[in-house]
């Protein structure tokens, strides 16, 4: 389900996502989101596809990761992430079909605190852009 560009509440994208159990692609980008519901993908978990690109989105909750074992392409791209917790980099070890993270056009800050979790995960991966 490509829903690009269309501005929708968050609370409303999370209804109309659980209605959909099948979707195994979800882009959501260019939504002007600043947050993601944790229970967006409860429902769904087919989803091998999800873009939230060009957001406002600061953190990426890795719970959303859990609700489903078939992620193989994740796309964080172009939004305000100045880094992740190492959590976030855990859950991805966990995806065993991910194939792809897209991470480009982030302003990363890097100090200590931000950027160490991600060049740890960067140096033991190749699932990344």
């Amino acid at each position: 389900m490509t829903l690009s560009g269309n501005w929708l509440a968050a609370e409303n994208l999370e209804l109309l996502i659980e209605k959909m159990p099948n979707l195994d692609t979800l882009s959501i980008d260019q939504q002007g989101l600043v947050s993601l519901p944790p229970g967006l993908l409860k429902n769904n978990h087919q989803i091998k596809h999800l873009n939230v690109s060009a957001n406002y989105l600061i953190d990426f909750d890795p719970v959303l990761l859990g609700y489903s074992d078939y992620i193989e392409t994740l796309d964080l791209s172009s939004n305000y992430f100045l880094g992740f917790e190492p959590g976030f980099f855990e859950a991805l070890q966990t995806q065993n079909r991910l194939k792809m993270v897209y991470l480009q056009n982030n302003p990363f800050v890097c100090d200590q605190c931000h950027i160490a979790p991600l060049l740890n995960w960067m140096k033991s991966s190749l699932q990344y852009w």
